[in-house]
């Protein structure tokens, strides 16, 4: 009988999850999406060191869930002279906020926005 009761608990609790995430009430997590284009006097060698900064904001920063990059390899062609692109994703907006005036990332802004010449950010909640 016990086991009757935990299968009807499990199966009334992912219901109403799923109720609530189909209306919105439930999230999945904060997505900061960040694309570079760089200066044409930047190196390759600073865009390395650029990307490898980036990643390892992981460590420092607490809430950042995961960081992903990647360089633009689009067809389309429609990339507007923005290469790298930057998926940091955390738990809920507070991390979010926290990790956007932490002062290692302040610091490794300071240190890299100089090689950019553009940036393209957006935030959203994933699904």
């Amino acid at each position: 009988m016990r086991k009757f009761y935990t299968f009807i608990v499990c199966a009334v609790l992912v219901t109403t999850y799923s109720v609530l995430q189909s209306r919105g009430a439930v999230r999945g997590r904060i997505v900061h999406f960040v694309a570079l284009k760089y200066k044409s006097t930047t190196t390759d060698i600073d865009k390395e060191a650029l990307r490898s900064d980036f990643k390892a904001l992981k460590k420092k920063i607490p809430g950042i869930v995961s960081i992903e990059s990647g360089i633009n390899n689009s067809v389309e062609k429609r990339n507007k002279d923005f290469t790298d692109a930057f998926v940091i994703k955390f738990k809920n907006e507070k991390d979010r906020d926290s990790y956007l005036t932490h002062k290692e990332h302040v610091a490794f802004k300071n240190k890299n926005l100089p090689l950019v010449d553009d940036v393209f950010v957006m935030d959203f909640w994933s699904k």
